[in-house]
C-alpha cells in the first residue's frame, strides 16, 4: 500500500485561501489607504501651521522696522514676498470688503482719465491691471511680482518732482518710517494732486487726529470714511511741500507715540 495525503484534503483548504485573501487584501489596503490620508492631512495641517506663523513673522517684521530693512529682507530672500503674499491672499479671502476695489471703482471714474497714477506699496499690482485703460499707472513695492511693477523702497521713489497726478497707499503703510512715504507720495505729486490711503481701522486710534496729522504734510482732507468697520479710506489733496510738517510730526510721535499703530495678528 502507498502511503500518501489525499488530494482532496489539501485542496480544500487552498481554496479557502483564495476566497480569503482578497477580503484580507482589501482590508488591508483600506487600512494603509486610511493612515496615508491621516498622514497626508496631518502633514498639510502643519504645513498651513508652518505658513502661517510665517507670515506672522514677516508681517511682524514689515510693521516693526524700517522701509529699508525690509527692502533688504525681501532682497536677499525674494521667496519671502511671494510666502508673504500668499497669506495675504487668504486673509483678504476672508475679508467682507477689500479696500481696494473700493479705490479701482474711484479711480475708473472719467474724471481719472488721462491721469498719471503711482501704487506705492502695490503688491502684485493688480491695481494696474484693472485701470490702466486710458491712465497711465506706475506700480512699486519692495519685489518685482508683475512685469509692470518696479522694485524699490517706497521711501525713495524713481520719479521726478511732480509727476503724478494721484498716490494710492492701500494697506501700504507698513514700516517704523511711513512718514516717509507720505513725504515722497506729495514730492512726486503735482500741486493740487489726490493722496488716496486706506487702512486697517485697528491702526487708527482717532481717525480725525490721523488726517490731521497727514494735512501736515501738505495736504488738505478731501474726505475720510469706513469701510465696513474693517478699514478706513481717506482722499486728499496736496497743498504744498512736507519738509515742515515732517518735523512736526516725527517730533510728536516722539513724544506721544505713532499717529498710525503697527497691526498685530493673533498667534494660533
Amino acid at each position: 500500500m502507498c502511503i500518501r495525503d489525499s488530494p482532496q484534503k489539501h485542496v480544500k483548504p487552498k481554496q479557502e485561501e483564495k476566497k480569503e485573501q482578497p477580503k484580507k487584501t482589501l482590508r488591508r489596503k483600506v487600512k494603509e489607504a486610511q493612515k496615508k490620508d491621516a498622514a497626508s492631512e496631518m502633514l498639510k495641517r502643519i504645513g498651513t501651521g508652518m505658513k502661517g506663523s510665517k507670515f506672522r513673522w514677516i508681517n511682524e517684521q514689515l510693521y516693526t522696522k524700517s522701509s529699508e530693512d525690509s527692502f533688504n529682507l525681501f532682497k536677499e530672500d525674494k521667496g519671502t514676498f511671494a510666502d508673504y503674499h500668499e497669506g495675504y491672499s487668504q486673509m483678504v479671502a476672508k475679508w467682507p470688503k477689500n479696500p481696494l476695489d473700493v479705490i479701482i471703482k474711484e479711480l475708473k471714474k472719467d474724471e481719472y482719465k488721462g491721469k498719471t497714477i503711482i501704487d506705492l506699496g502695490c503688491g502684485t499690482g493688480r491695481l494696474a491691471e484693472e485701470v490702466k485703460k486710458e491712465r497711465k499707472v506706475l506700480s512699486y513695492d519692495f519685489v518685482a511680482s508683475n512685469p509692470w511693477v518696479t522694485e524699490c523702497d517706497i521711501a525713495h521713489l524713481p520719479l521726478k518732482n511732480e509727476e503724478a497726478d494721484v498716490a494710492v497707499f492701500c494697506l501700504s503703510l507698513m514700516g517704523t518710517n511711513y512718514l516717509n512715504f507720505i513725504a515722497e507720495a506729495n514730492r512726486c505729486l503735482k500741486h493740487k494732486g489726490k493722496m488716496v490711503i486706506a487702512e486697517v481701522s485697528s491702526r487708527v486710534k482717532d481717525l480725525k487726529e490721523f488726517v490731521k496729522g497727514v494735512c501736515l504734510l501738505g495736504f488738505e482732507s478731501i474726505k475720510a470714511s469706513k469701510c465696513e468697520d474693517y478699514f478706513v479710506i481717506m482722499m486728499l489733496r496736496k497743498t504744498g511741500d512736507s519738509r515742515k510738517g515732517i518735523k512736526m510730526l516725527k517730533d510728536s510721535e516722539m513724544k506721544n507715540g505713532p499717529l498710525l499703530q503697527p497691526c498685530h495678528y493673533k498667534k494660533r
